[in-house]
C-alpha cells in the first residue's frame, strides 16, 4: 500500500454539532518546511509510493514511526520538518463552521487541506484551530490533511515558548495531543468557562458565542446540568433572547442554581456536565463545584472554604517524551490512569505539572481521580547562559498571547487550581503578562510568577529547598549533612538565580508553595544521576551498593518531607519526581523501578509514604551520635491534615540487633488540621552500636505512621 488505507474516524454526535476524532495511524514523512513532500504531492510517481511508506501514531511522537525513522531531535538539511498526512471524508452540505483542533503539536503546526494551507499556529503546548470550511472539496471526494511540524525547537522564532528545559537532549517533535474536526451551524459555540459559586450554589457561565453568518442572528441560549456518573438532571435554564450581529463575537454571561450541590475534591472527586445549545450548535463542558484560594491570615490552602494541606509530586512529561522505555505509554489512557492511582497510593493529592503540559487525556484523569494541580506553563529561561538565557524577542505581549490560550484551554477543569508562570525563572515579561491575562479566569485561582516578581495579592511563591544542592561544588565537611536539619530555620528556601546553591528563607508573609527539594536522584536502576554522584560517595562511599542508596534515598526524603511538613510553615510540600526519565546521562529521574508496570522503588513507598501520610509525625532528633547512658529529652511533632479530630497513642521506640531496648508511650489527641508537640525523656542505651529511634502513631484501620532515625550510640 503506498499509504495507510486504514484511517479511523470516530464520530460523536451531538444535538448541534458533530465532532469527529482524528486520532490513530497516519502517515508520516520528512522533508524541508516549504515544499510538501512528493509522497503526498500530485507529482508522486508510483514508484515513489512503493518504497516509501512509513506511518506514525497520533497523538505521539515522531520516534514511533513505522518503519523507524533512522534520525529526529535535530536538524538537517534534508529534514526541517515532519509531515503528517491522513484522509478524511465529510459529506456535503457542509455546515457554517468546519474547524480542525490539533490540541497540541511541536515545533508549530501548519495544515494544508487538499494541498492548500489553512495557516499556521506557532506555540508548542496549547491547542491550534483552523477553520477548514473553504478548502473541503465540494464532491464526494476524499479529502487530503497534511500537517506540518518543524523538525528542532529552532523551527519557531525565538519570541514563541520553546521551553528552555536544559535536562532534554533530543526534543522529540510530533502531534503529541488529539486531532479532531468539529462542525456547527451559527451561531456557535467558540468557548465556555465555568466558575462554581459553592456558597450560592450556583454556577457562573461564560458564553463565547460566534455568528459566522452575514446576517443577524438572535438565539437563546439554553443550558442543562447534569451528574457525569449517573446522568441525572440536576439543573438547567436558558438565556434571554440575544442579538448577534453578522460576522461577530459575544460574551453572555449566566448563573444556574444546583440545589444541594455536590462538592468535588480530591477525595470525593465529584463531576457534572454542561450541555449549552444556541439551537445551531452544542457543546458538551465537564466542571467541579469547588473553590481554592490561599487564607490571607494563615497563609493555607482553603478548597471548599476549607483548609486543605497539599502533598504531593512533579510530574515532568516532556521529560519522560526521552526515556528509553516511554513507547506509547503517555498515550494509553489504562497506564495513565493507573499511573495517578499510584501516586494517589504515596498519600498524594496534590502534583505539579512542570516542564511541559501533558497530553488533555491527564486532565481529564486527574479530575476523575482527584487531584490538586499546579499548572506551571513550560517556560524555564534565565539571566544565566548555561540555565538557558532569556530570548530578548520574547516580550509579555507574546507570552500573553500564549497564557490566554492556556487558561482558554484549561479553565474548567476542577484539578487546575493553581496557574504558574514559569519554572525558576526571574523576567519582568511574566509578571507583565500575568496582568494581562490575569483577569481572565473568572475562578480567580492564584497565580505563582516563579522568582519573579510578586504579582497575585492572592497567589503564592515558589520555593526549591535543596539543601544538599552544595555537594555538587563543595567537599566534605564543608557539606550539608542530615545532621545539619536542627539547626536551620523551619521556614522552607528558595534558590537564587544562577546561583543555585545559594539559599535564601521564603517571606513568610506569603503562602509558600514548597515544589522542589530533596537534591537526592536516583536512576531507576539504583545508580546515581549526573547530579548526584558525588553526594552519595560523600554520605555512604564509592562502594555503595545500589540497594545502599536507595535505602538512603528514602530515609532522608522521608525526614525532609517530615520536617517540612510537620512545622507547618508552607501551604504545599510537592517534593518528589512522580514522573520524569531515566537515562545514563540524565540529571533528574522518578522513583519508580518499572516504569511499564509503575512499580514504585519499594523503600521511598514505605518510608516516603509514611512522611506524606494525612496524619503526621516527626522526630525531631538529627544528631547522628549520641554518648552511652545519657538522659535525653526529644520532641514528637504530630499533624493533622484531616477535617476530624484524631486521638490515640503515639510512641517512641528505640530498636537495636531486632530488639526493643525501651518503648515510651503517650496518649494524645490532634485536633481537625492541627499540629501538637509532644516530649518524651529517655535514657540512650548503655551499649555502643547502631539503633533506630521510631515514632509511630496508631492510625485507624491501618498501619502505624512512622518516622525514623539512625543514631550510633558511642562512649
Amino acid at each position: 500500500m503506498p499509504i495507510c488505507n486504514t484511517y479511523t474516524q470516530k464520530v460523536t454526535k451531538l444535538k448541534n454539532r458533530t465532532v469527529i476524532n482524528l486520532d490513530g495511524i497516519w502517515d508520516i514523512d520528512e522533508g524541508l518546511m516549504n515544499e510538501i513532500p512528493r509522497r503526498f504531492s500530485s507529482q508522486k510517481s508510483l514508484a515513489e509510493d512503493m518504497f516509501n511508506i512509513r506511518t506514525v501514531q497520533v497523538p505521539g511522537l515522531v520516534d514511533l514511526s513505522d518503519p523507524p525513522l533512522p534520525t529526529y531531535g535535530w536538524n538537517a538539511k534534508h529534514r526541517e520538518a515532519f509531515w503528517y498526512h491522513r484522509k478524511f471524508n465529510i459529506a456535503a452540505p457542509f455546515p457554517d463552521l468546519v474547524i480542525l483542533k490539533v490540541n497540541k503539536a511541536r515545533f508549530s503546526t501548519e495544515v494544508f487541506i487538499n494541498g492548500k494551507s489553512a495557516g499556521s499556529h506557532w506555540p508548542n503546548f496549547t491547542p491550534g484551530y483552523f477553520n477548514i470550511r473553504h478548502l473541503l472539496n465540494q464532491s464526494e471526494e476524499t479529502n487530503q490533511l497534511l500537517i506540518r511540524i518543524g523538525a528542532f525547537p529552532d523551527s519557531v522564532p525565538d519570541n514563541i515558548v520553546r521551553g528552555g528545559d536544559s535536562e532534554m537532549v533530543n526534543f522529540i517533535p510530533g502531534i503529541y495531543d488529539s486531532v479532531e474536526l468539529i462542525m456547527s451551524n451559527s451561531p456557535h459555540i467558540a468557548n465556555i468557562q465555568t466558575s462554581p459559586d459553592i456558597i450560592n450554589q450556583k454556577v457562573k457561565i461564560a458564553a463565547t458565542i460566534d455568528n459566522q453568518q452575514n446576517i443577524d442572528i438572535e438565539t437563546v441560549v439554553n443550558y442543562r446540568i447534569k451528574e457525569c456518573i449517573s446522568g441525572k438532571e440536576v439543573a438547567c435554564g436558558k438565556t434571554n433572547l440575544i442579538t448577534i450581529n453578522k460576522n461577530s463575537t459575544v460574551v453572555i454571561n449566566s448563573e444556574i442554581k444546583i440545589e444541594n450541590c455536590h462538592l468535588w475534591s480530591p477525595d470525593d472527586p465529584f463531576l457534572y456536565e454542561l450541555e449549552a445549545d444556541t439551537g445551531s450548535d452544542t457543546a458538551l463542558i465537564r466542571f467541579g463545584m469547588r473553590t481554592f484560594r490561599f487564607d490571607k491570615k494563615t497563609k493555607t490552602a482553603l478548597l471548599n472554604e476549607k483548609p486543605y494541606y497539599m502533598r504531593g509530586a512533579n510530574v515532568c512529561a516532556h521529560r519522560f517524551f526521552e526515556d528509553p522505555l516511554r513507547s506509547n505509554l503517555p498515550w494509553d489512557e489504562q497506564w495513565v490512569r493507573k499511573l495517578h492511582n499510584q501516586f494517589r497510593q504515596m498519600n498524594w493529592n496534590s502534583l505539579r505539572y512542570t516542564i511541559g503540559f501533558p497530553p488533555e487525556k491527564w486532565y481529564q484523569v486527574a479530575d476523575e481521580v482527584g487531584f490538586l494541580i499546579q499548572d506551571e506553563f513550560p517556560l524555564w529561561y534565565s539571566s544565566d547562559e548555561g540555565l538557558g538565557k532569556w530570548p530578548e524577542t520574547l516580550k509579555a505581549e507574546n507570552l500573553a498571547v500564549e497564557y490566554k490560550e492556556w487558561l482558554t484551554e484549561r479553565c474548567n477543569h476542577p484539578c487546575v487550581v493553581i496557574w504558574n508562570a514559569a519554572n525558576e525563572t526571574r523576567s519582568d515579561e511574566t509578571g507583565n503578562a500575568i496582568k494581562m491575562v490575569k483577569d481572565m479566569d473568572l475562578s480567580n485561582r492564584p497565580w505563582g510568577n516563579s522568582w519573579g516578581a510578586w504579582q497575585d495579592p492572592n497567589g503564592c511563591i515558589d520555593a526549591h529547598t535543596y539543601l544538599f544542592i552544595d555537594h555538587i561544588v563543595n567537599e566534605p565537611p564543608n557539606v550539608f549533612k542530615l545532621s545539619d536539619m536542627a539547626s536551620i530555620s523551619p521556614v522552607p528556601r528558595r534558590g537564587v538565580e544562577a546561583d543555585l546553591v545559594t539559599q535564601i528563607p521564603c517571606d513568610e508573609d506569603k503562602p509558600i508553595f514548597v515544589n522542589e527539594y530533596g537534591w537526592l536522584w536516583l536512576n531507576r536502576n539504583g545508580t546515581p544521576t549526573t547530579l548526584t554522584e558525588k553526594l552519595y560517595n560523600n554520605i555512604l562511599g564509592a562502594n555503595a551498593s545500589n540497594n545502599d542508596r536507595r535505602l538512603c534515598c528514602a530515609r532522608i526524603f522521608a525526614a525532609q518531607t517530615e520536617f517540612w511538613r510537620c512545622h507547618r510553615k508552607a501551604a504545599a510540600i510537592i517534593g518528589p519526581f512522580g514522573l520524569c526519565h531515566s537515562r545514563p546521562d540524565g540529571r533528574t529521574c522518578d522513583h519508580f523501578i518499572d516504569i511499564r508496570t509503575l512499580e514504585f522503588e519499594p523503600y521511598f513507598q514505605e518510608y516516603v509514604g509514611d512522611a506524606f501520610s494525612p496524619l503526621g509525625i516527626m522526630v525531631d532528633e538529627w544528631s547522628e551520635t549520641l554518648k552511652a547512658g545519657q538522659s535525653r529529652k526529644v520532641k514528637i511533632y504530630s499533624i493533622n491534615d484531616t477535617d476530624k479530630d484524631w486521638s490515640g497513642k503515639i510512641s517512641l521506640r528505640c530498636v537495636g540487633n531486632g530488639k526493643t531496648v525501651f518503648e515510651l508511650n503517650q496518649t494524645c489527641k490532634i485536633s481537625a488540621y492541627g499540629q501538637e508537640i509532644f516530649q518524651f525523656e529517655y535514657t540512650v542505651p548503655s551499649e555502643t552500636g547502631k539503633y533506630q529511634l521510631i515514632g509511630s502513631l496508631e492510625y485507624v484501620n491501618a498501619k502505624p505512621v512512622r518516622s525514623i532515625r539512625d543514631i550510633t550510640v558511642i562512649k
